[in-house]
């Protein structure tokens, strides 16, 4: 579980992927929960 969220994290944070950055501005509730998860 911890590998997948961590992959996500990554591919958020680096634009890169299926929807890259855009995806991350527009899922605000997943990036919510990758941030308190680094935390």
């Amino acid at each position: 579980m911890k590998k997948i969220i961590i992959d996500i994290d990554m591919t958020l944070t680096k634009g890169k992927g299926p929807g890259g950055y855009e995806d991350a501005l527009v899922n605000k509730d997943l990036v919510v929960k990758l941030k308190e998860y680094k935390e």
